[in-house]
């Protein structure tokens, strides 16, 4: 879902309590919904009138009081858990730096995949958004730690291995 302009802080202050110890954002009281109740809780967005807002986003506005940055990533990979430690503005690549290994992956491992030719675990990272090689190994387990080194020089401290 595409970022959408969030509502002025004076809208939001009225309509939401935000708890950056937890992360939760709870709903005042209005005439959509009781007060207190989580808003967003299950599903990462909430409706003002007819749009669709991303929690984090309305969290970070409301605690900093200012536009959320283009990204937010949230540290643990966790998009539940919007606590202020928990999130951090971020690029997109450095979002995807911190993204776990996809569903589809077969290797078990992040930047790791089989290479048929040459039967041996090839180790790659993108950058610039380009695939670069980092080499053929007899394991995956060496051409992960390969794409680990990789990608904390990279991406320093946005580097997950996951």
């Amino acid at each position: 879902m595409r970022a959408q302009p969030l509502p002025p802080l004076s809208i939001l202050n009225k309509l939401f309590r935000y708890f950056p110890e937890t992360g939760k954002l709870e709903y005042r009281a209005n005439w959509q919904v009781c007060e207190g109740k989580y808003a967003g809780s299950q599903y990462y967005q909430v409706r003002i009138n007819t749009t669709l807002y991303l929690v984090h986003r309305i969290c970070w506005k409301i605690h900093y009081q200012e536009e959320p940055p283009g990204e937010i990533d949230h540290e643990n990979n966790n998009k539940l858990e919007n606590t202020v430690v928990n999130m951090r503005a971020a690029t997109h690549a450095q979002n995807i730096y911190n993204r776990l290994k996809q569903q589809n992956n077969t290797s078990g491992f992040k930047g790791v995949s089989w290479h048929k030719q040459r039967q041996m675990w090839r180790a790659y990272i993108v950058k610039d958004y380009r695939q670069k090689h980092l080499g053929l190994f007899d394991t995956r387990e060496a051409a992960h730690a390969a794409y680990c080194a990789a990608a904390s020089e990279i991406a320093k401290e946005f580097a997950n291995g996951g």
